[in-house]
């Protein structure tokens, strides 16, 4: 029996996230059902293939027990396979017999001695060979050749009956940093049961191919090239990109069409998400993302070539660990010389994926775009899950995201604004974010014939970001449709909190328009629309009701001003706008709103405590500012603490409106997860420190 046992002696002490026994025998247990009884229901029709089996290999490999120093038995067929067939890379290991013999073995009219079917296999391996070393000049893989039971330095390709498309197995890790391995490839002896592949059952073997070849050439520059543990473990750039070169090497066959549903009606989760869930099922919706978020590669390199990829890959291979989106980072602005970022091609990338299906736009976005679900749909067999997050057809509209649709990092939504014909003023959105994270806001305008390229499309060249309270539409009526896409451009945290609230535009003062409780020596932003013909406008401020006016400041007609709000305590105060040149027309604020209400500056207790990592994925440090501080706004640190005095964490921001709340995504200064236990935070507002406890739970 030729067995090669993985050689894993010290890397788990190179990894986090060791699992105990009972768990990697949990974990080991369904590798077993997936390479037997799994494999027979999908053979038979009854079950779906799973894309590939390296998922739940990176958890075996990188968070096993120390105790335990291999993981091949789950997937190792070798002593059954009885034939050979060598091409300049790779070495082939078939057999006729049982269950892992081949399909169509009796066929070898291709080359003497060898069926069709491994023929036609070598083929797509020296193909995609070809494609990623020679041509994108990614890293050789590993040889095995230069151990005992190794081989001949040939990547070992076995064909054996399994619930997968294919896997790629790690033999022996070199615990250099990054890991690197080499590396065999596990192929579906026949594809028997994979939908849509009952007459062509070469096109499902190309594809597996290309993808668990790359993975063998991932394998030889970051091994660990994910993210989080266990169940939380992401494999979403290693799978993405994989299946990249499936459509790179094979335009035709389109495999990934069968994993786009989700993706495109999960806009809210975050490209980073790509985990399976030993505890429940391997092949849940959140595991399938990462196979649909395969459309970002592929939108990368529509921008700036294949090559992108490769530069991608490097920059995992320079830093051990999970930090592809950083890479990706570092490489756009290297492809573009500076002029964009991971940010800046994020938001894009939400305007690409609007334009799918009936709302392509021919030669404009993707190629395929015409195959990718249309926005106005929903996802198949789940009326309520659409790829539209809300729809408003009557205004004004508060716009309440429900808490399992709101956008993590790197993630968005789509509100889609209806009904606008009347509405001939427009209309104001009044968009209050959680202003810790990188947010940008895209208001797109559409005409009734989306995909008649003859009609334009507005794009509002504006940036709206996490700075942005008010954002006016006034040629809304204009358009048959708006979509507003609110996304999350990095950061670590989940379920991103926002509020939209819409209502028609009217000409005069829309901010502050009555109600608001504003501080001393902040700076308020103060809105408005007037006609774009009026050039020039005079802001006036009311401490008394309206009995008497001072004059703020004459400004360009830009529809919003920043104010240095006077340290004047008043419940009584408006804000006049008018025309400059004669008065005429103004507008006043229709309700009274106050300065500076007596009270004392306070901090408030961390919130929630404890925190829960897999939970709550954030804790927020509040502080209220209720004496005017001067002509300075307030700034709050919160040093992160254990309860030893080591420091974990700095973390600052100014207040805003007589208040700063910071929301911490539970890492350390270099990004980490923090351990689970107690620790102090030491905080600094307005002229106070005061020292909280709390507790992180995992």
């Amino acid at each position: 029996m030729f067995v090669i046992l993985v050689m894993l002696g010290g890397v788990g002490a190179l990894v986090a996230g060791e699992m105990t026994v009972p768990e990697y025998e949990q974990v080991k247990a369904q590798a077993e059902n997936y390479m037997g009884p799994y494999a027979e229901q999908v053979a038979a029709g009854e079950a779906p293939p799973i894309k590939c089996a390296v998922p739940l290999v990176y958890n075996l490999t990188l968070n096993r027990p120390k105790s335990l120093a291999e993981i091949a038995g789950p997937f190792d067929r070798r002593d059954t396979l009885s034939f050979r067939h060598g091409t300049t890379h790779f070495l082939l290991h078939y057999t006729n017999q049982g269950l892992d013999s081949i399909y169509q073995y009796s066929r070898q009219d291709s080359l003497v001695g060898v069926p069709n079917y491994i023929f036609e296999a070598g083929k797509a391996c020296e193909r995609a060979w070809a494609k990623i070393i020679d041509t994108l000049g990614f890293r050789t893989p590993k040889s095995d050749g230069y151990y005992s039971g190794g081989g001949d330095g040939r990547i070992d390709v076995y064909f054996v009956n399994q619930g997968y498309y294919g896997a790629t197995i790690p033999e022996s890790i070199q615990t250099t940093l990054p890991l690197t391995s080499t590396a065999y490839m596990l192929l579906e002896n026949d594809y028997a049961g994979f939908p849509g592949y009952g007459s062509n059952r070469l096109a499902a073997l190309r594809v597996s191919a290309a993808h668990e070849f790359f993975h063998c050439v991932q394998f030889n520059i970051d091994l660990t090239e994910t993210e989080g543990t266990g169940n939380s473990q992401s494999t979403a750039w290693v799978e993405m990109s994989a299946t990249f070169m499936e459509e790179d090497n094979y335009p035709d066959v389109n495999d990934y069409f069968g994993y786009l549903r989700f993706f495109y009606y999960f806009p809210q989760w975050s490209l980073r998400a790509g985990y399976y869930n030993p505890s429940t099922q391997m092949q849940n919706w959140m595991s399938l993302h990462q196979y649909g978020a395969v459309v970002f590669p592929i939108f990368l390199s529509l921008q700036f070539g294949d090559a992108i990829i490769k530069t991608i890959w490097d920059g995992c291979g320079a830093v051990p660990g999970g930090n592809w989106w950083l890479a990706t980072n570092d490489a756009i602005k290297a492809a573009s010389s500076n002029a964009r970022d991971m940010r800046s091609i994020f938001r894009e990338f939400t305007l690409w994926n609007l334009f799918t299906g009936n709302w392509r736009r021919p030669g404009q976005y993707f190629p395929d775009d015409s195959a990718y679900p249309s926005p106005i749909s929903n996802f198949p067999n789940y009326t309520s899950i659409k790829r539209m997050t809300y729809e408003v057809s009557e205004y004004p509209a508060i716009v309440t995201i429900a808490d399992s649709l709101k956008p993590d990092n790197l993630g968005c939504n789509y509100i889609l604004l209806n009904n606008l014909a009347a509405y001939t003023t427009g209309l104001a959105v009044s968009f209050q974010p959680d202003i810790a994270r990188p947010w940008t806001v895209m208001v797109v305008g559409l005409p009734l014939l989306v995909y008649d390229t003859t009609q334009p499309i507005f794009i509002d060249t504006t940036v709206y970001d996490s700075s942005t309270t008010q954002i006016l539409i006034p040629n809304a009526a204009s358009f048959h449709r708006i979509v507003l896409i609110p996304s999350v451009l990095g950061g670590n945290g989940l379920r991103s909190n926002y509020s939209l609230n819409i209502t028609p535009l009217r000409e005069g003062v829309s901010r502050p328009n009555g109600g608001e409780k504003l501080y001393a020596g902040i700076v308020y932003t103060i809105t408005w629309f007037f006609d774009p013909a009026i050039t020039s406008v005079k802001i006036e401020f009311s401490s008394n009701n309206g009995a008497t006016w001072s004059e703020i400041a004459t400004t360009p007609n830009v529809l919003a001003y920043s104010w240095m709000v006077p340290n004047i305590v008043s419940d009584s105060c408006l804000i006049k706008v008018s025309n400059a040149a004669n008065g005429s027309p103004f507008d006043v604020s229709d309700g009274v709103f106050s300065i500076g209400a007596a009270g004392e500056n306070r901090i408030l207790d961390p919130y929630p405590n404890p925190v829960w990592v897999q939970k709550d994925g954030q804790m927020t440090f509040t502080g209220e500012l209720q004496i005017g501080q001067g002509s300075s706004p307030a700034e709050m640190t919160v040093t992160i603490m254990t309860i030893a005095g080591e420091k974990v964490a700095t973390l600052r921001q100014n207040a805003s409106a007589g208040a700063v709340t910071i929301a911490w995504n539970l890492t350390n200064d270099n990004g980490e997860t923090v351990a689970a236990g107690p620790y102090l935070a030491v905080i600094e507002f307005a002229g106070q420190t005061k020292v909280k406890k709390f507790v992180v739970l995992r």
